[in-house]
């Protein structure tokens, strides 16, 4: 299973723009820039989120300082982002305010913990449409690789509203900015890809996405968006979740898993029910 948030079989729109790189990550573990946080959710309510937590930490390698990618599909890959920004956000929201800490010093260390678009996510407005994914092999640890994903230069996504992902982190864009009805008619737009099992957009390969259905919970909790599909959305999600605690990225019909489970699509499903609700509470 390849890990990434997009694939980008497009026509392309080159632009100028350069996007900064980095983010200042504030002593409490929340990068600069996210509104104020919200109580703490209640873990002892929800199963799925104590679940969660546990196959983070079991992706932690002490010698890498980061979280591996997944546990049999690529357990020697370490990517700073998506995964590792990523996961060291959600669990500053769930509380585990030392492991977030420690992730976000490993990705100091390797020097990286934004890439041009991720870091909406936590409060950041990045530059849209956003650059094509560039992936690139850092270093290695032993037998770990390190990567990173970069959307600061090259060409654009000229067709961003045919994805899904790309919709759903456009609306959130638009409300970073300010732009309330932007960002409301963005997210209805996109929400309209959902055909009632998943999101069947360009991307679609006959297999869904977990990710984007957690996107769909998140964004629209954030910019508190009507989201008539949210309950359903989040009945399908919770049926991507393992038995580790783990969420599958790929999925056929309403409930059959394609491979692995790896750390951003469950970082993405654990940040989804912390906005729109446990999906299997007490």
């Amino acid at each position: 299973m390849k890990k990434r948030i997009f694939r980008p079989i497009l026509v392309l729109l080159i632009v100028c723009g350069i996007v900064g790189t980095g983010i200042a990550i504030t002593l409490s573990g929340v990068p600069q820039g996210q509104p104020p946080q919200a109580a703490l959710p209640d873990l002892e309510g929800c199963p799925s989120l104590q679940r969660g937590i546990v196959f983070l930490n079991a992706r932690y390698n002490p010698d890498t300082g980061l979280l591996n990618e997944s546990p049999q599909a690529a357990p020697q890959k370490y990517w700073l982002t998506n995964d590792n920004a990523l996961a060291a956000y959600t669990l500053s929201r769930l509380g585990e305010a030392e492991k977030s800490s420690t992730l976000q010093s490993a990705l100091r260390r390797y020097g990286y913990d934004s890439n041009g678009l991720v870091e909406v996510i936590w409060g950041r407005p990045v530059s849209f449409p956003p650059y094509v994914a560039r992936q690139d092999m850092l270093s290695t640890v032993g037998n770990a690789e390190i990567w990173q994903e970069f959307h600061s230069d090259g060409p654009r996504f000229a067709d961003w509203a045919d994805y899904a992902d790309l919709g759903f982190l456009g609306a959130l864009n638009e409300y970073r900015l300010g732009h309330i009805p932007e960002s409301l008619s963005i997210f209805s737009r996109t929400l309209a890809q959902f055909d009632g099992k998943g999101f069947q957009d360009k991307a679609f390969n006959g297999q869904y996405e977990t990710y984007k259905l957690a996107l769909a919970l998140y964004v629209g909790a954030t910019i508190q968006a009507p989201n008539p599909r949210g309950e359903q959305i989040l009945k399908i999600l919770i049926s991507m979740q393992r038995a580790d605690g783990g969420f599958i990225t790929h999925y056929r019909g309403r409930s059959t898993p394609v491979g692995d489970a790896n750390t951003e699509t469950t970082s993405y499903a654990l940040l989804a029910q912390i906005a729109y609700r446990c999906g299997d509470s007490k």
